[in-house]
């Protein structure tokens, strides 16, 4: 009988930290699918809106050179009230450990696709030409 009753336990045990494993699993996934939403999101935000150093907060290395090739062309200042008609709608994302994509679509409708990397813990824009 102790037998028994100490593979039921056992076999509890077992399902028990199973199940907390998935959960913290997949807590972790949606951790990194929101905070690459967000990375991408705010770079977007930024560029967009003609505020190059602050979308260079979230982007990597080749990304902040193609921005400050893009500064140096674009004379417009910062528009502060195209931030508040900016649109970033999710459309499509695949997020993995430390790369992912997101499709998002602009207050024109179109559908735009931002690269991502993951570097040092942080979800960061990862744009070629």
């Amino acid at each position: 009988m102790k037998t028994n009753s100490f593979h039921y336990f056992s076999f509890a045990l077992v399902l028990s930290v199973a199940f907390c494993c998935i959960i913290g699993f997949t807590s972790c996934k949606h951790s990194d699918r929101a905070d690459a939403e967000q990375a991408a999101r705010e770079f977007v935000s930024r560029a967009y809106n003609h505020d190059y150093d602050g979308a260079a907060e979230y982007a990597t290395e080749s990304t902040k050179g193609l921005l400050n090739f893009i500064k140096g062309l674009d004379s417009s200042k910062i528009d502060e009230e195209g931030m508040k008609s900016f649109q970033f709608e999710v459309v499509e994302d695949s997020i993995g450990e430390s790369r992912g994509w997101i499709v998002y679509k602009d207050k024109t409708g179109s559908n735009n696709r931002i690269d991502l990397v993951k570097q040092d813990g942080k979800w960061l824009v990862d744009q070629k030409l």
